[in-house]
């Protein structure tokens, strides 16, 4: 098992891929090989996102599988990001508003075990936010994750072609670590998430992130615009907009899409000296 705040030491990975390139990848390994025990997990948590699904028919999607993570790992609230087209994280679905504002605040600082899950390529599990391995490790993380009832993280990368290209990220709303079945098991879901991202791109290349996604994706579809409309206001490239509208989005305390809202609307215009 990681201690708290730690991680094993990291794969040698390519650089993260966007989920846009991530879906173009046509080899998935199946979800049950191994030997009879890893099968057998496989086979549980297969039935497990087969039910999550059932309700809605299929075919079965990524959000399914943060929906089982919760009974199967036994956890408050699951999120699972990917990587956008401008390099940064995009919280995709998650499984209640805790876990999808964690994982926007982590996006929106660049900090946090999913940042560092998504770096490193190894899971990053945290026993409580308020107590990192190093008290700089991830500055004001716990100060806006305790208004949440955050206070475990254990974040799991996903892979494509040797890269990164998402986290599924897991929380509890008590400090404590997860056993070895539990990280056993949540590393099999990650790896079913990023299975059916495959799968689904292979089915439909030409949309490889609308295809995704749960509730969240159309939020993403604004944040982008908004982007768009900074990058022609301050005269400059995609990437420095997205970090000014990631910044005043934290320095005023508004959630990323009500930002970009204000943005479209017109209330908010960027200036050289405005953040």
């Amino acid at each position: 098992m990681v201690p708290r705040g730690s991680h094993a030491a990291p794969h040698k990975l390519e650089p993260t891929l966007s989920i846009s390139e991530a879906a173009t990848v046509t080899a998935a390994p199946p979800l049950s090989r191994g030997g009879p025990v890893d099968a057998a997990r496989r086979m549980r948590i297969a039935a497990a996102i087969a039910d999550a699904a059932r309700p809605e028919g299929p075919p079965v999607r990524p959000h399914h599988v943060c929906q089982a993570a919760v009974g199967v790992v036994g956890v408050s609230g699951v999120s699972l990001s990917v990587v956008g087209d401008l390099g940064f994280t995009e919280a995709v679905c998650a499984t209640d508003a805790a876990s999808e504002h964690a994982a926007e605040l982590e996006t929106i600082l660049g900090v946090g075990p999913a940042m560092d899950a998504l770096a490193q390529g190894d899971p990053v599990l945290v026993a409580d936010v308020s107590r990192p391995a190093t008290p700089c490790q991830w500055p004001r993380l716990d100060a806006v994750l305790s208004p949440l009832g955050v206070v475990a993280l254990f974040a799991f990368p996903l892979f494509a072609a040797n890269a990164t290209v998402g986290v599924l990220e897991l929380y509890r709303t008590r400090p404590g670590v997860l056993t070895s079945p539990e990280v056993a098991d949540a590393q099999v879901l990650a790896e079913a998430a990023m299975e059916l991202i495959v799968d689904l791109g292979a089915g439909d290349p030409g949309h490889p992130h609308g295809l995704l996604l749960g509730p969240l994706d159309p939020q993403w579809a604004t944040i982008n615009q908004a982007v768009g409309v900074v990058s022609a206001q301050l005269h400059s490239g995609l990437t420095e907009a997205y970090l000014r509208l990631r910044a005043h989005a934290f320095l005023s305390g508004r959630r990323l899409l009500h930002t970009a809202e204000a943005v479209l609307s017109g209330d908010l215009r960027f200036t050289a000296d405005r953040w």
